[in-house]
């Protein structure tokens, strides 16, 4: 083989985005909009440029990280809970105070909100609390 027939020089990144794969999903946000803040503060550090866009992040790397991140987390949830020998739920109802945007404006109202707290037993570990229907 010749240097004529000798692979193209490859042009994909190869770098994994796990920190932005985590920040996406702790605030919630969509694909789309975490690969344009990634890419912007690339911009912003002269990383990326309009002669350089090879380190441009799209939403396609986005999710995969995302998925990626998904999956070690559903792994190590697996692995943690091997000992889990009962799961109990306590809760009670709260009055919580939220605001409201009515026709331009914010107001107060108070609302009656379930919270559930999830207990892990024996040892009476808290595991967390959620308030459903939010």
């Amino acid at each position: 083989m010749d240097d004529s027939e000798s692979a193209p020089e490859c042009l994909q990144q190869r770098r994994r985005l796990t920190n932005t794969a985590k920040a996406a999903e702790r605030h919630a946000l969509s694909d789309r909009a975490t690969a344009e803040i990634a890419s912007s503060v690339l911009a912003d550090y002269e990383i990326i440029s309009s002669d350089n866009a090879s380190d441009v992040i799209d939403r396609s790397k986005i999710r995969k990280e995302r998925h990626k991140y998904r999956e070690s987390i559903r792994d190590e949830s697996a692995n943690s809970l091997v000992d889990l020998n009962g799961l109990y739920f306590d809760g009670r109802k709260d009055k919580t105070l939220i605001q409201e945007h009515v026709a331009g404006r914010f107001h107060r109202r108070t609302v009656v909100e379930e919270h559930v707290s999830l207990v892990q037993e024996p040892g009476s570990a808290y595991l967390g609390h959620v308030a459903p229907g939010r």
